[in-house]
C-alpha cells in the first residue's frame, strides 16, 4: 500500500523523546531479548546457566541494538525516508535531527562497547573473535556508502547475529565455566539447535519490515530484497522460515532428549514452535491487505513472538533440565 507523503501529524511526545523513540525502535528490541534467552536456555538444560553473564548478554545486545537502529535510522533521515510513517521525519531541522541521532547512536555504542569489555573479562580469547565479528557485521550493515542492510544481503547479516553469533556466544559465556569439557557439542548442540530457530525467526521480523517498506524502499531507491525479487517472493521466504524453524526444533525435541535423557517426550517441544507457526501463518495471510495501523500490530507481533519463543523455551529447559551446580561465587 503506497502512503503517500503529507504533514507529519502531532506527535504524542515532545520533538526529542519522539526523535528517540522513533531511532531506537523498541518494538524491535524483543527480538534481542528472544535471542539471549533462548542462548541460555540451552545451558539451563544441562545445568550451567550463570546470572551475571546471562544478564550482561542481554544487556549488550539490547544497547548494541539500539545503536544499530539509531545508524539505520539516522540513514534513512539522510536519504528523506521515514519508514514509521511514510512522511516528513522530524519537527526539528535536518541538521539538529541528524546531530541528535549521531550523538544518540554513539552514545548507545560506547555503552554497548563498554558492556562487551565487561564480557571479555569473563571469556577467553575466543570472545575478541566474536567481538571482532560483531563490529565487522555492524559496520558493514550501518555504514559505508550504501549500508548492507538496505541490500538482500541484510538476510544473511540478520541470521548471523541474532543466530549464531547471539545465541552461541550467551551459551558459550555461561557453559565455559560449568562443562565438564568446555567448547564440546555435548554442552553446545541445544544452542546450535536454537541458533537456527532463533535466526529464522529474526528473519522473518525483518522479511515482514521490508514487505510493508516496500513502496517507501522504492522511492528511495533502496536495493532490498523485497524491492529486487518482489512481495510475492518476499511472502514466500517468510513462509520457508517459518517451516524451517518447526522442523528444526522437531530435530532439536528428537536428538536433545535422547542424547540428555529426559524424561519427557520430544513431542513436548513442538508446543512452543506450533504457536510460533500459527503466528506466522495469521501474519501471512494479513500481510497483503494490512494498512498502516495493522503494520504497526503485525510488526509488535512477529516481534514479540520471538521474544515469547525464547522465554517459553528458557522455563521449559530449566523445568526438565539438570539443576544448577554453580561454583560461582556471584549469582
Amino acid at each position: 500500500m503506497d502512503i503517500p507523503f503529507g504533514p507529519s501529524p502531532r506527535p504524542k511526545h515532545s520533538p526529542l523523546v519522539t526523535i528517540v523513540l522513533q531511532s531506537i525502535n523498541p518494538r524491535s528490541l524483543l527480538m534481542s531479548i528472544g535471542a539471549v534467552f533462548a542462548g541460555t536456555a540451552s545451558d539451563s538444560l544441562r545445568g550451567n546457566m550463570e546470572i551475571l553473564p546471562a544478564t550482561l548478554c542481554l544487556l549488550f545486545a539490547l544497547f548494541a541494538q539500539m545503536a544499530g537502529n539509531v545508524i539505520h535510522h539516522n540513514f534513512d533521515f539522510c536519504h528523506q525516508v521515514d519508514h514509521s510513517s511514510g512522511r516528513e521525519y522530524s519537527p526539528f531541522k535536518p541538521t539538529v535531527t541528524v546531530g541528535i541521532m549521531e550523538r544518540l547512536g554513539q552514545a548507545l555504542s560506547l555503552i554497548a562497547l563498554t558492556i562487551g569489555l565487561s564480557l571479555l573479562t569473563l571469556t577467553g580469547w575466543w570472545g575478541l573473535v566474536v567481538g571482532a565479528v560483531i563490529v565487522l557485521l555492524e559496520w558493514l550493515a550501518n555504514y559505508g556508502p550504501y549500508p548492507l542492510m538496505r541490500t538482500p544481503w541484510a538476510l544473511l547479516i540478520t541470521f548471523i547475529l541474532f543466530g549464531p553469533v547471539c545465541v552461541l556466544g550467551t551459551s558459550i559465556v555461561q557453559s565455559q565455566y560449568e562443562a565438564t569439557e568446555p567448547y564440546s557439542m555435548f554442552d553446545l548442540m541445544p544452542a546450535f539447535f536454537l541458533a537456527g530457530v532463533m535466526g529464522l525467526h529474526a528473519l522473518e521480523c525483518h522479511l515482514q519490515v521490508i514487505y510493508f517498506n516496500y513502496n517507501q524502499d522504492r522511492r528511495a531507491l533502496h536495493n532490498t530484497f523485497a524491492t529486487r525479487f518482489g512481495r510475492p517472493a518476499t511472502r514466500t521466504v517468510f513462509a520457508v522460515c517459518a517451516f524451517l524453524s518447526l522442523v528444526i526444533m522437531v530435530i532439536m525435541g528428537h536428538v536433545v532428549s535422547n542424547l540428555h535423557s529426559l524424561s519427557t517426550t520430544w513431542l513436548a517441544f513442538l508446543i512452543v514452535p506450533l504457536i510460533s507457526l500459527g503466528v506466522n501463518m495469521y501474519c501471512l495471510i494479513r500481510m497483503p491487505n494490512a494498512d498502516e495501523k495493522e503494520q504497526r500490530y503485525l510488526r509488535t507481533l512477529i516481534a514479540s513472538k520471538m521474544a515469547f519463543a525464547g522465554i517459553a523455551i528458557f522455563i521449559a529447559f530449566c523445568i526438565i533440565g539438570l539443576p544448577s551446580d554453580s561454583h560461582l561465587n556471584y549469582f
